[in-house]
């Protein structure tokens, strides 16, 4: 949830994200909270995520950018190295 990278990246409430997200990385569900009240709530999509990430400065956003680029380039295996000849 939307709250969840606030609290991560340090920001104080979670319209500064979503503001700053494209229509596409935002949505909205309802959930009942632990008082059984039905409360509206923020959730971003991955590409959201990662976009919130590269805009933080913060130093737990680094560590989570570093992270996520490590099991990107890990993902993808060995890499062949293409070399000319002649």
């Amino acid at each position: 949830m939307t709250l969840d990278v606030a609290n991560v990246l340090g920001i104080i409430g979670t319209q500064t994200i979503t503001e700053r997200l494209d229509e596409d990385e935002v949505g909205f569900t309802d959930l009942i909270n632990n008082i059984g009240r039905l409360r509206r709530t923020s959730i971003i999509s991955e590409s959201g995520l990662y976009a919130a990430l590269a805009r933080s400065s913060k130093p737990a956003a680094k560590d989570l950018q570093r992270s996520v680029a490590l099991e990107i380039t890990n993902e993808g295996g060995p890499r062949m190295v293409a070399r000319r000849w002649g």
